[in-house]
């Protein structure tokens, strides 16, 4: 039960997010990385930390956010899940790109367009592409 709370709990955060409601969704957020730390569930606690990561990055707290898009990257690299891995490094680009490392988060985002595709990943591939 925990899992499937977990990922409710994930999705009401990017609901709460898209209404642009910072406090809910980081309740939500941390709500539900902790119920994902109690299930089995990889992808549930994947799920949480990226949802949680977009909550502190729209609160600007831009120092977390990597961190926590660090730390799921190469937690989703360990374990072999492509799509997340993936998700994480979007997200760690389009920080590098609010922060003004143009350059760094560019050649980031190019690479992931290259993995995406050669993976058959194309949603991340168009994600991508939007975000250069």
């Amino acid at each position: 039960m925990t899992d499937l709370g977990a990922q409710a709990y994930s999705d009401l955060t990017r609901v709460l997010l898209a209404q642009g409601n910072l406090r809910e969704a980081k309740e939500t957020a941390d709500h539900a990385v902790g119920l994902s730390k109690k299930g089995g569930d990889l992808t549930a606690h994947f799920d949480a930390t990226l949802a949680l990561a977009a909550v502190d990055t729209a609160l600007g707290k831009t120092a977390e956010a990597t961190k926590e898009l660090e730390n799921l990257r190469d937690e989703t690299s360990r374990h072999r899940y492509a799509a997340y891995e993936m998700e994480a490094r979007l997200g760690l680009a389009k920080l590098q790109l609010g922060a003004g490392e143009v350059t760094r988060g560019r050649e980031h985002l190019l690479q992931l367009q290259k993995d995406a595709r050669d993976h058959g990943f194309l949603l991340l591939f168009r994600k991508a592409a939007a975000a250069n």
